[in-house]
């Protein structure tokens, strides 16, 4: 494998081998490993792609400067970092990046697991977010936070997933600025 800015290695969680992601595709290496001095660990096994998007169409309330605003971030080549292991959810945490800086959210409970839909409420406030905030990686955590926090807080009183879903939407709703900059537990990891 050449190397590259792009390139890099990561040990599968099923069977510990080192593949390589490259120009060809994915590539078994030999590899050894050693143990991380750090206590806790912080070296952390993604895949990385490049995307780039191109908007056929978009319909926002943001205006026309939104629409120039995103249009320009993702006319540009991104990475995307996406989690190749396996943790317990009590060690999981979003990861918010533009390929320089990168943030790790922590708020979040294991009922979100429980519903369907999780995933397109947290892209819907990402975009709420990104519409008020020109700093997108801090838009998407502010977001991430919002959701995890709630998600938090619903938990408390939840029996199981229906009550879960509706504590949810009242706990996203009933959210407030202070609340949140006082629960928020986000890391800078680069």
């Amino acid at each position: 494998m050449q190397p590259g800015t792009d390139d890099v290695v990561v040990q599968c969680a099923n069977c510990h081998a080192a593949v390589g992601i490259g120009d060809g595709g994915l590539q078994l290496l030999p590899a050894q490993y050693v143990a991380p001095t750090q206590t806790p660990e912080t070296w952390l096994p993604f895949w990385v792609y490049r995307g780039q998007v191109t908007f056929q169409s978009r319909r926002i309330q943001g205006g026309r400067s939104a629409t120039e605003d995103a249009q320009a971030f993702w006319a540009q080549p991104r990475l995307i970092y996406i989690p190749a292991w396996a943790c317990d959810l009590a060690e999981a945490r979003d990861l918010i990046t533009d390929g320089s800086r990168t943030l790790g959210v922590e708020n979040g409970d294991r009922w979100l697991t429980t519903l369907t839909g999780t995933g397109c409420s947290s892209t819907a406030m990402v975009a709420a977010y990104a519409a008020v905030e020109s700093d997108y990686v801090l838009a998407a955590a502010g977001a991430l936070a919002h959701l995890g926090y709630a998600a938090e807080v619903a938990a408390k009183d939840a029996k199981g997933p229906g009550s879960f879903k509706a504590a949810l939407h009242d706990a996203i709703y009933n959210m407030t600025p202070d609340m949140l900059a006082a629960n928020m537990r986000a890391v800078e990891l680069g």
